[in-house]
């Protein structure tokens, strides 16, 4: 029997009950690569509203975005005007709001008590590179101690930015609104018997109605479904599923129809993509 844990604990479960099937899923398929060197450490990815293209960004470099057309073609260079790169690790797609969403908040020393998230308004997918955006900042200060956190989502139902970090077996999953401070709500026990595989999260992203939250690690996905009404953190205390991916990476995105994309780092690693439930 899956049993729920408190909401600042770990998710704990059995290793069954974590592996609750999900629906069968069709293989990956590659439907494009990265092309630009620029994109050798691709850190993050979104899809574009509408549907056409893959927001990606790097994790070293100038402020910049890039849109990956996903049937092929040239990216779209986006230079993001009034931010600053110190570890960009993840992106996260406002659909509602019009906007993406940035997460500064990689610290791989555990050296930053505070971080960002960019807020930019979503780029014109067929404009003409270079395109500029200007960004916001939201104040990510740590409430006891620096963090590594390289998953960001956004979550539609309770307006909220999702970040999780990268703490070996214990991803802390942490909220914060706009104006507020952030607050911790679950930790997953990545790599143990209950969420077996790596023991990193490196990616996060939620289904644009809010009813699928996914982490990644370098090997494995895990996907958690969220009822009407149900809170986040109550969802991640109920059962998990795993989620395939086809190689080593650090971004995954979902897309409207319940599929995902996902890319390892390195220029012209493939892009892959894993349809709906069958």
């Amino acid at each position: 029997m899956c049993t729920r844990a408190s909401l600042i604990t770990a998710v704990a479960f059995s290793a069954a009950c974590a592996r609750a099937p999900c629906g069968s899923r069709p293989d990956a398929v590659q439907v494009g690569s990265l092309a630009p060197s620029e994109l050798a450490e691709a850190s993050g990815i979104g899809v574009s509203m509408d549907g056409t293209t893959l927001w990606v960004q790097s994790d070293g470099g100038d402020p910049r975005l890039y849109g990956v057309p996903i049937d092929g073609g040239a990216p779209l260079t986006v230079d993001v005007l009034g931010a600053t790169l110190t570890d960009w690790e993840d992106l996260a797609v406002d659909v509602a709001g019009g906007r993406l969403l940035i997460a500064d908040l990689g610290d791989n020393d555990l050296v930053r008590g505070e971080g960002t998230v960019w807020v930019v308004p979503e780029p014109d997918p067929g404009a003409t590179s270079p395109a500029v955006v200007e960004a916001t900042g939201w104040p990510w200060v740590w409430p006891d101690g620096p963090r590594d956190a390289e998953g960001l989502a956004w979550d539609p139902v309770d307006g909220v930015v999702v970040a999780v970090t990268k703490d070996e077996g214990a991803a802390e999953v942490w909220v914060m609104a706009e104006g507020g401070a952030p607050e911790r709500v679950a930790t997953l026990p990545v790599g143990s018997d209950a969420l077996p595989g790596g023991d990193r999260v490196v990616a996060a992203d939620l289904s644009r109605d809010g009813a699928l939250f996914v982490v990644r690690t370098d090997d494995v996905a895990w996907g958690w479904t969220r009822g009407d009404g149900q809170s986040l953190a109550d969802a991640l205390a109920g059962s998990a599923c795993a989620l395939p991916v086809a190689d080593a990476g650090e971004a995954i995105g979902l897309d409207d129809a319940g599929g995902y994309y996902t890319v390892a780092e390195g220029s012209g690693s493939p892009i892959w993509y894993v349809p709906p439930e069958a």
